[in-house]
């Protein structure tokens, strides 16, 4: 492999555009989703008006935590959402999923969305670290005297920033049901994860449903699990028996399908002259997201890393009103 090149097996389809993707299924019978984000960042919904969306043209379904699609609570921990859409009132982030409405078109969907209006009970969000500067990466270095684990001591703090996985194809989802058995077309990393996903929260054996995946333009770790649009679509498929189809937007994919924590570690390592380590002190601190379960693994490398006798790690994690972190 060193030294020569090796043929992408989907290069080609990819860069001609010959390659499916998710979005692209066409199924008879189709019908659009939309999702409908909150405008908060932390509270509780008192009351939707989706009077005026359910009376636009095409429409035939509008569905909130008022009038929810049955989802059964997530059981397995995954790299995505704690908690299935639509089914309790609380905003734990800004562009959480309250609303979800199904159209004969695209673009009756997503206008009917914006016909409804929601009103809250507002809190203030947490949403950083208090005292660190997001956009800024801090590196400072200092070399010490003979200390009584070695004779130098290196120390050093580093932060990272937010990141997001930004692939070109936004995450996307085709349900379609022939009895009780579900077909799924959808962005995935893990298929499997969505089919025991969609398992627990539709209440259906996962030998009914079939997960296909046919291509990922780019994910990077944000298209691990299962976002809202994955069990919106299946459910919304399921109670108006037709085919369902949910594209995340631009913006709803920053704010709903994952992200990187920021992480802040602070490092002190002593060594011999000659460079040979004697300790190591890493302290780490990461953020989770209240809309997940996951957490970045800062500091915890350094265990396995570095061939020190003497090493003490710590990792402190911090939760923040923000949607769930993934890899």
């Amino acid at each position: 492999m060193i030294g020569r090149s090796v043929d992408r097996v989907d290069g080609r389809i990819k860069v001609t555009g010959a390659a499916p993707y998710a979005a692209d299924t066409k199924i008879p019978g189709l019908t659009y989703g939309y999702l409908v984000t909150s405008t908060i960042g932390r509270g509780q919904i008192t009351s939707m008006d989706t009077s005026a969306a359910q009376a636009a043209p095409g429409v035939l379904a509008v569905y909130t935590p008022f009038n929810p699609l049955k989802l059964f609570a997530y059981v397995q921990e995954q790299n995505d959402e704690r908690f299935p859409p639509l089914q309790d009132k609380e905003i734990r982030f800004f562009g959480q999923a309250i609303g979800f409405v199904v159209a004969e078109t695209y673009e009756q969907a997503r206008d009917a969305a914006g016909l409804i209006t929601a009103t809250y009970q507002q809190q203030p969000p947490v949403t950083e670290f208090p005292g660190l500067t997001l956009q800024k990466i801090e590196e400072v270095e200092e070399v010490k005297g003979t200390q009584a684990l070695g004779d130098i001591t290196f120390t050093a703090s580093y932060t990272t920033p937010f990141q997001h996985h930004c692939a070109m194809e936004p995450h996307a989802t085709v349900a379609t049901w022939n009895g009780d058995h579900l077909t799924v077309y959808s962005v995935s990393q893990g298929a499997l994860l969505v089919q025991r996903r969609l398992s627990e929260t539709l209440g259906i054996d996962a030998a009914k449903i079939h997960v296909l995946s046919p291509h990922v333009g780019g994910g990077f770790g944000g298209k691990w699990g299962n976002w809202a649009q994955v069990p919106l679509a299946c459910a919304a498929s399921r109670a108006l028996n037709r085919p369902v189809k949910a594209v995340l937007t631009r913006e709803q994919v920053f704010a709903m399908a994952g992200h990187r924590p920021m992480t802040k570690q602070t490092l002190q390592m002593t060594c011999t002259a000659d460079g040979k380590l004697t300790s190591i002190v890493n302290d780490g601190v990461t953020s989770r997201g209240l809309g997940g379960n996951w957490s970045e693994s800062v500091a915890n490398w350094t265990l396995t890393t570095y061939a020190s006798p003497n090493i003490r790690v710590t990792k402190t994690i911090v939760p923040l009103d923000l949607g769930a972190a993934t890899v």
